[in-house]
């Protein structure tokens, strides 16, 4: 993809962030989010936008948590989803918000922050969070 749909990829993610933290709908607001890849080189041609994100739960009660978890399964059944597995009901309300962030766009390469950690010599910028926490998650990176 070029740099231009790139950028509007990115801005576009970083709406729906900002959507999913500030709305009460979702059991996960989003804490950190850090970009890496080609994004951060010079070039016109990139191959997608990656970021890693990691997700927190709104909520640290457990009974609360438990309710809402139920309540956003609900939802999603009764809008037609349907789950073929326990561990699919039970991540839902954490999928949900996924896919809200990726937006079924084919150019974002979305993933899991702790998935960053394995990856030598990463290069990322910090989106969301702190720099600082990021650094300690991610030992063999290199914030830019």
């Amino acid at each position: 993809i070029c740099r231009k749909t790139a950028e509007r990829v990115l801005t576009g993610f970083l709406e729906r962030v900002s959507r999913v933290n500030a709305t009460s709908q979702y059991l996960y607001r989003v804490d950190d989010v850090i970009l890496f890849g080609s994004m951060l080189s010079d070039l016109e041609r990139l191959g997608d936008v990656d970021v890693a994100v990691n997700l927190a739960p709104k909520v640290s009660e457990s009974v609360a948590f438990r309710e809402w978890s139920t309540a956003r399964i609900r939802a999603a059944q009764a809008k037609g989803r349907s789950f073929h597995t326990v561990l699919e009901r039970a991540y839902w309300p954490m999928n949900e918000v996924y896919l809200q962030l990726k937006a079924k766009s084919r150019s974002l390469s979305l993933h899991e922050l702790a998935q960053t950690k394995h990856l030598p010599n990463l290069s990322y910028r910090v989106l969301l969070g702190v720099p600082e926490r990021l650094a300690a998650l991610i030992p063999t990176g290199q914030a830019i």
